[in-house]
């Protein structure tokens, strides 16, 4: 789903470190087109299939930074957000491309 020579996540210490995600649709590799809400929904399909690869779900985030172009665009975020997860919200403006990337930590399941 991403571009480039790196890990989508990583596993340590309990917890899973995930790369920034953005809205780029795995079938074309092209980011999505359309409003805010198109690519959030995007961005958090894309980082459910990460997690779930990795052994865990978007119910274990414990942390999670979003960064928005425009932070007119956080009313819209939030509402597709919330359908997704029930974290909190941190967030920052962006100086690229991007519309928006979501950079979660989550925790492991402890097994007995």
């Amino acid at each position: 789903m991403g571009r480039g020579p790196y890990s989508q996540a990583i596993k340590a210490g309990g917890f899973v470190f995930t790369a920034g995600q953005i809205p780029i649709d795995p079938a074309t590799g092209k980011m999505v087109e359309g409003d805010v809400k198109a690519q959030t929904e995007r961005v958090l399909k894309n980082l459910s299939a990460v997690l779930t690869a990795a052994g865990s779900s978007m119910d274990r985030i414990v942390k999670t930074t979003v960064f928005l172009k425009n932070i007119s665009d956080f009313p819209a975020m939030n509402e597709v957000y919330g359908q997704f997860c029930r974290c909190s919200k941190i967030m920052s403006p962006l100086n690229c491309n991007e519309t928006l990337e979501w950079t979660p930590i989550l925790r492991q399941p402890v097994k007995p």
